[in-house]
């Protein structure tokens, strides 16, 4: 029996109507998924954010602790520098004294230990060699 007009529509028009529902369905599937890897990007740039932001914190305190460790290495080169201008005085002074123990030695030789004993107890670099000099170490 062959089938009549209105069966004939009706079946194409099921088939075509089943081919819609599939295509809406696929096309409902791809948004969902479109939708899914849109929110994982959304959080992995959220993350991404906050890790910037945390590296940006780290890269600011590692600046102020480089310019305080700049500071406190210009410091240290003063001081350094200070002593070393004070330790070439103090060198001076006692190449001077000593110059001028010897002078008054030679000057005056009686002179008493009583006199020189705290020279050489404030400088212990220089020591009695024998009763005619002095040797400094």
């Amino acid at each position: 029996m062959p089938l009549s007009l209105p069966t004939t529509l009706t079946v194409r028009c099921r088939r075509v109507w089943g081919g819609c529902l599939q295509t809406i369905e696929s096309e409902q599937r791809s948004r969902d998924e479109a939708r899914e890897q849109h929110q994982a990007s959304e959080r992995r740039a959220m993350v991404l954010a906050g890790e910037i932001e945390e590296l940006r914190a780290q890269v600011e305190a590692a600046e102020r602790a480089r310019k305080i460790a700049e500071s406190e290495l210009h410091e240290a080169s003063d001081r350094v520098s200070e002593l070393s201008a004070s330790a070439s005085s103090f060198s001076a002074q006692k190449r001077k004294l000593e110059n001028d123990i010897q002078a008054m030695h030679v000057s005056h030789p009686n002179i008493s230990l009583a006199i020189l004993l705290p020279i050489f107890i404030s400088f212990p670099q220089i020591r009695m060699q024998s009763s005619l000099g002095f040797r400094v170490n």
